[in-house]
């Protein structure tokens, strides 16, 4: 053999016994990562666990352990599809191994095993989804033109689920033709048309498109034309400026509801907040008395000099009243015909604005 080929066949003896060496050194450091992975599952920080067996991975991709390791990590965090795609690449890798040891059979009967769990799992689930959607289905047959709305939840919450439940499809597009969904609409269009203000010098629009109010009187009202019977909801955004305190009485701001146009015998209810301390319901029947029918003390969240949320339920029998999305005041009527008239403004002694003007039937 010639110096030549000497040199070439202990070059590549070397080069060999260097590709062992490192091949060794890698498995070592992936090993010791596995074990820190193992430690973290049993302290049940499958998180922890994942980040050392992806480090182990990244040393020795191709050790079906590393890949069992994680399905398993990823399983215990709930992340089923990465877990299942670990244990099938861990069965791969072992089925390429043309005499796989005993404790590799064994891995893979494992990972078979966890495989098969998890086909269960998906099937009982999607058994389980199935007989929802069937409930669901049930439920918004019979919903439909009894509670449309509720209906339509039913067979929206199907489609999440089922995109292509034909019968679900066909079902909500006659619901949705049915179905009249009631919407906000606008008391107040940034003029006073509609209105007819008790002392109009003191009420203007400003810039903001706005409504304000400034009187040093008794009382002042913004009353709205359109008349009200039945069902319905007002809200309004509010805030005081400014109070001029009287000894006649507190300043107040808020909204009236009921008394027909030209109707001096009626009912007549004032929501309003008081010197900003107080909420009360008063009652006024009108040419007799005045009643103070609900009071609280104004919630933590009520905004002194800013705007406020004053929402107003009529429902049966019963008046609500909600100031910032919180319930302040409740009142029962006696007689359920016994609202019926106009939404107004009311104002006394200060300086207030008002905005988002609206109801709901």
């Amino acid at each position: 053999m010639t110096p030549k080929a000497i040199h070439t066949a202990l070059l590549g003896i070397i080069l060999i016994a260097l590709g062992f060496i490192c091949l060794s050194a890698d498995d070592d450091l992936a090993k010791a990562f596995i074990s820190k992975g193992d430690e973290a599952m049993k302290k049940s920080e499958p998180a922890r666990a994942l980040e050392f067996y992806q480090k182990a991975l990244r040393e020795s991709p191709e050790m079906p352990e590393i890949h069992f390791k994680l399905g398993e990590a990823y399983l215990k965090s709930g992340e089923k599809i990465k877990s299942r795609k670990s244990f099938n690449k861990c069965i791969s890798l072992i089925d390429r191994i043309e005499k796989p040891t005993g404790p590799q059979k064994d891995l893979r009967k494992r990972a078979q095993q966890s495989l098969d769990a998890l086909d269960a799992s998906r099937k009982e689930g999607k058994q389980i989804e199935q007989e929802y959607i069937k409930e669901l289905l049930n439920f918004a047959r019979k919903a439909v033109k009894k509670d449309n709305l509720l209906a339509k939840d039913a067979l929206e919450s199907i489609l999440l689920l089922d995109p292509e439940n034909a019968e679900a499809k066909k079902l909500l597009e006659e619901t949705l033709k049915n179905t009249i969904i009631p919407r906000w609409k606008s008391l107040f269009a940034n003029t006073l048309d509609g209105w007819s203000p008790q002392d109009p010098a003191s009420w203007r629009v400003e810039k903001d498109q706005n409504l304000f109010c400034e009187t040093r009187k008794a009382l002042t009202n913004f009353k709205m034309k359109e008349q009200f019977e039945g069902d319905f909801k007002v809200c309004a955004d509010f805030k005081i400026v400014e109070g001029f305190p009287s000894n006649s009485g507190p300043y107040t701001a808020g909204v009236m509801l009921g008394r027909e146009e030209g109707n001096d015998d009626g009912m007549e209810y004032s929501i309003a907040v008081m010197d900003e301390s107080e909420l009360k319901l008063v009652k006024f029947n009108i040419g007799k008395n005045a009643q103070t029918v609900a009071s609280c003390k104004l919630p933590e969240n009520y905004k002194k000099s800013d705007w406020n949320k004053l929402l107003i339920e009529v429902k049966d029998m019963k008046l609500t009243v909600s100031l910032n999305d919180k319930m302040a005041l409740e009142y029962t009527m006696k007689d359920k015909h016994e609202f019926k008239g106009a939404v107004g403004l009311w104002v006394q002694y200060c300086h207030a604005g008002f905005t988002n003007i609206k109801y709901i039937k």
